[in-house]
């Protein structure tokens, strides 16, 4: 019997793809860009995480509608959103500013593994059972 071979991820069977295609679908479809998109709306047209765009809203690309409190909902202002998407230097500062997070985050959670690691190791070097005098 011949084994099926793995192809790896198809973007057809990944319903959050659909999700998106759906959407998109509907955005080219409609002649309006919605005026005010929740922030995860907002990741998701952007095709990142929710922790990416506050990122990018801290280091002053994006900004959020009005001045919200840390309990409540935020909002993107749709056609901004889409412009500065539209525009290929945006885009790189954004996709830089992405990259310098996610190489620092990597590199501390690898300095936190070693330091575990080194620490099991001096763990194991321990002589174990009673010390004699």
């Amino acid at each position: 019997m011949a084994r099926k071979r793995n192809t790896g991820w198809n973007p057809n069977e990944d319903p959050e793809v659909q999700k998106f295609l759906g959407l998109f679908q509907q955005m080219i479809a409609s002649t309006l860009v919605p005026r005010r998109l929740h922030r995860e709306q907002a990741a998701y047209f952007m095709n990142c995480s929710i922790r990416e765009l506050t990122l990018l809203v801290e280091h002053g690309l994006l900004s959020y509608l009005g001045e919200p409190d840390k309990n409540q909902d935020r909002y993107v202002h749709g056609p901004t959103l889409f412009r500065k998407m539209d525009d290929e230097e945006w885009m790189s500062k954004a996709t830089r500013i992405i990259f310098d997070y996610n190489r620092q985050r990597n590199a501390k959670a690898r300095e936190k593994a070693e330091a575990k690691e080194t620490e099991n190791d001096a763990k194991r070097r321990r002589p174990r059972g009673r010390e004699t005098e």
